[in-house]
């Protein structure tokens, strides 16, 4: 079996700090759950900044720009800077403007805050909003209109997700030349009750099946939100750490791209999670396998104090 996460304590914490010069958080269920703000989030971030650390926060989220982001930050009483802030939405429409360099209009299916990052990095894009299905009979083209300034599908959440956005979609996809980039794949969205709201990963999986192609994944676990910090920030990922609560997202993300790993348990992923990747994985290294566990982030602030 893989190797087992280690408990955090005191001594391990002191060498973290010590070691390390960049700390990367995710944000719901590690540093808050929906709008309650775990106990000393803020002073934790404090005293980071005290002792002279990078401090990034990393979100799948691709519904809120930046902008709302940092509104609320300022509501919870957490400090933090814009540029600070890597959403799976700023980043697609970094990745696209600074990486990929891609010119024409963008398809975006995705939100208002989505759409948002697209217009600060002067990205021309159609698509977004309510799209009704304008035809009685599936096989008829009536009201189907494709521009053909489109050279990029961007996907990322879209509450009016409908038959003939997909339709869209497909057909622009048809092009060999036209990218498909998605924001992230989760499959649901954190929720503080046990009912289940369905994520990005179901709609962007939906226009995959249906396209044919699969979609260059911008936000966790992959590696390109890492990429853009580095490229806009000069950081070295070994010498970062990640503090996550999921394992399919978080600690892949982290692990994938070399840095220290946290999982804290006031989020999605449980230890029992943790042992069953580990019996899984028959010996193989696991990315999903955090090298550290703690509580959570009032643990982690608490023990540096003592």
């Amino acid at each position: 079996m893989a190797t087992a996460p280690i408990l955090l304590d005191k001594p391990l914490i002191d060498d973290l700090l010590a070691s390390k010069e960049t700390f990367i958080f995710d944000c719901d269920g590690v540093l808050w759950r929906q709008n309650d703000v775990y106990p000393r989030t803020a002073e934790l971030i404090k005293y980071l900044r005290k002792l002279g650390k990078k401090i990034f926060f990393v979100s799948n989220n691709n519904t809120k720009a930046r902008r709302q982001y940092l509104e609320k930050f300022y509501r919870l009483g957490i400090d933090a800077k814009e540029e600070e802030i890597y959403s799976s939405g700023y980043a697609a429409a970094y990745y696209i403007k600074h990486v990929a360099k891609l010119q024409g209009k963008v398809y975006v299916i995705g939100s208002p805050g989505l759409v948002e990052e697209l217009e600060k990095e002067n990205i021309s894009h159609i698509g977004s909003g309510p799209d009704e299905v304008k035809f009685d009979e599936i096989g008829k083209d009536e009201g189907v209109t494709l521009d053909p300034e489109v050279t990029c599908v961007l996907h990322g959440f879209d509450s009016h997700y409908n038959y003939n956005k997909i339709r869209k979609a497909v057909n622009y996809l048809a092009k060999d030349s036209v990218q498909f980039i998605a924001t992230n794949k989760d499959m649901t969205f954190p929720s503080a009750g046990n009912f289940i709201f369905p994520g990005t990963g179901c709609l962007v999986t939906a226009t995959e099946v249906s396209a044919g192609r699969k979609a260059t994944i911008v936000g966790k676990p992959g590696t390109l939100i890492m990429d853009c910090i580095v490229h806009q920030h000069n950081i070295d990922p070994r010498k970062a750490c990640v503090f996550g609560d999921n394992i399919c997202t978080d600690i892949e993300f982290g692990n994938r791209c070399s840095t220290s790993t946290v999982l804290v348990l006031t989020g999605v992923s449980s230890l029992a999670d943790v042992e069953s990747e580990r019996k899984s994985s028959c010996g193989k290294p696991n990315m999903k396998i955090p090298e550290f566990y703690i509580d959570g982030v009032t643990e982690f602030y608490n023990l540096t104090q003592k």
